[in-house]
């Protein structure tokens, strides 16, 4: 039989079996007792299962604190970790976590002053949140060259991480990112094809352009106050045709060239980009809003046809050139300021909430914008701007209240491009689900690893079993008989191995229900 050894595993220790034929008939001489070949198997079998699972699960250790590096070396023979991982109350300078390749729940580093170093190489995934941050201000080195799948990543207060080391491909799975008040000077390590939340705030080094690839996102991307006044980020995400909310502010350009629906709102503010170009956006079912963008002095939204909230574009001093001429319905206010010979909007119909118009003109009069369609569409209209005219400017204003019918088509669910339904409605904080978390793709696949060889050995196990019960039958089917010989009795329900054909009362040699046993030649196997 195989064994078992007491300390270092499996000891395979195979029974010798002796073959040899005495006199009439053929004998197994062997070490084991009677049919131990069929209890070979089976044994065979539990052990296919002890180290099937085994494989997969034998590496598995529960999560715990590291304070020490003694504590992140007994983790070294863990190749998953189930649970959380949180270094706290750490005052090495250098700490290297080796072995564990997968985490199950959040990896949190919060409370270590003097750590410079952190090196966690070997770990490719994790099921939550990938935490960094509290006292680490000297942290300067971070090693995750494996790590391709994280469920949210947050890095805040870590302004000597310049370049952490990632993957060439990139991180190309998580729900959220956010970075706050580091030192990385790029991302291009975020590769991911979609995401829920985008939030990169307060990043003076960042400098480089924020080139992100997603093809769509649920939640909101907010990009803000990274940089210097010297230098700032553009911003580009030009794969992407649906999403949330877009909020960019202190961004040199802006690369939004393929979108066509969001969901949530879009704000720029403080741009230093000349042109702002979404020539492909049809529907905001959110608030739009351009405010104090000094330097933008032009403006392209060829297709825009429906903003559901409010439409703000104010403190754009600079700003020339509007091309709003497809917008068709406003749900909220809409309010304009700066220089309005240019403001022409044609195509409008409706407007649910006030239309505001402020700033100055050259010769138009709030009257004469009054009688223009767009304002009769509004439900109020107010306006007030200096009218400049021979070298002087006076004030012109008006107000009216209309009564106008909300359309039908501005509170529907809309359709995206390419013939892709979205379920974005009106409320800029609806957002759909992505079709599994991170944590259960990483648990499916632990689980799919796990169920194979359990559900493969349960299988064999059941065959051997089988195959043994049923050899043990003939054997009971064997009566030895005198000089050696045996003779084999068929039970009543069959003969020559063959199913009972039994009919009631039949005398003709077909039925032999409630018959005597019969008896069969030995073949001469048995001779």
């Amino acid at each position: 039989m195989w064994r078992l050894g007491s300390s270092h595993g499996l000891t395979l220790a195979p029974n010798i079996v002796n073959f040899a034929r005495t006199g009439d008939q053929n004998k197994i001489e062997s070490s084991c007792p009677a049919k131990s070949f069929f209890d070979m198997h089976v044994t065979y079998a539990y052990l296919c299962l002890i180290l099937g699972a085994s494989t997969v699960l034998g590496s598995s250790c529960d999560g715990g604190t590291i304070n020490s590096q003694s504590d992140a070396d007994a983790m070294s023979s863990c190749s998953i970790i189930s649970g959380d991982i949180t270094v706290i109350d750490y005052d090495g300078t250098s700490l290297n976590i080796s072995g564990p390749a997968n985490i199950t729940g959040n990896f949190n580093v919060t409370d270590a002053p003097d750590l410079t170093e952190l090196y966690a190489t070997d770990l490719e995934t994790i099921s939550g949140e990938l935490s960094i941050g509290g006292t680490l201000a000297n942290l300067a080195t971070l090693d995750l060259g494996s790590m391709f799948s994280v469920g949210s990543l947050d890095w805040e207060n870590l302004p000597n991480l310049t370049n952490p080391s990632l993957p060439a491909s990139g991180i190309n799975s998580s729900d959220s990112i956010r970075l706050v008040n580091t030192g990385i000077h790029g991302i291009s390590w975020v590769n991911m094809d979609t995401t829920d939340n985008v939030y990169i705030a307060d990043n003076p080094l960042l400098v480089n352009d924020i080139s992100l690839q997603f093809s769509s996102f649920t939640g909101s991307v907010e990009v803000s106050g990274n940089g210097n006044e010297k230098q700032r980020p553009g911003f580009g995400m030009t794969h992407a045709t649906s999403g949330g909310s877009i909020k960019l502010s202190n961004v040199s350009s802006v690369q939004l060239g393929n979108m066509n629906h969001l969901s949530g709102d879009l704000e720029l503010a403080g741009s230093t980009n000349g042109v702002v170009r979404m020539p492909n956006l049809e529907r905001v079912d959110g608030s739009l809003s351009i405010q104090d963008n000094p330097d933008t002095h032009q403006l392209f939204f060829n297709l825009l046809r429906y903003v559901v909230g409010n439409i703000t574009i104010t403190g754009n001093d600079n700003l020339n050139n509007y091309s709003i001429m497809a917008l068709e319905e406003i749900g909220g206010d809409a309010t304009f300021d700066g220089a309005y010979g240019l403001l022409r909007l044609p195509s409008v119909t409706y407007i649910g909430g006030t239309l505001s118009v402020n700033g100055t003109s050259e010769g138009l009069t709030c009257e004469q914008i009054k009688s223009r369609s767009y304002a009769e569409c509004a439900n109020e209209y107010t306006c007030q701007i200096g009218v400049k005219s021979a070298g002087t400017t006076s004030l012109s204003t008006a107000s009216a209240t209309h009564s106008v019918s909300v359309p039908s088509d501005l509170y529907v669910t809309s359709t995206s491009p390419a013939g892709s339904t979205s379920s974005s409605s009106s409320s800029p904080s609806s957002s759909s689900s992505k079709d599994m978390p991170t944590g259960e793709k990483v648990g499916l696949g632990v689980g799919i690893g796990v169920g194979v060889p359990v559900i493969f050995g349960a299988a064999l196990f059941f065959v051997l079993t089988r195959r043994k019960r049923t050899n043990n039958d003939n054997d009971s089917r064997l009566i030895p008989e005198a000089g050696g010989n045996e003779r084999y009795e068929a039970p009543a329900n069959e003969v020559g191995g063959m199913n009972e054909l039994a009919v009631e009362g039949s005398n003709n040699g077909i039925g032999f229900k409630n018959k005597a046993p019969v008896e069969l030649p030995v073949s001469e196997e048995y001779k």
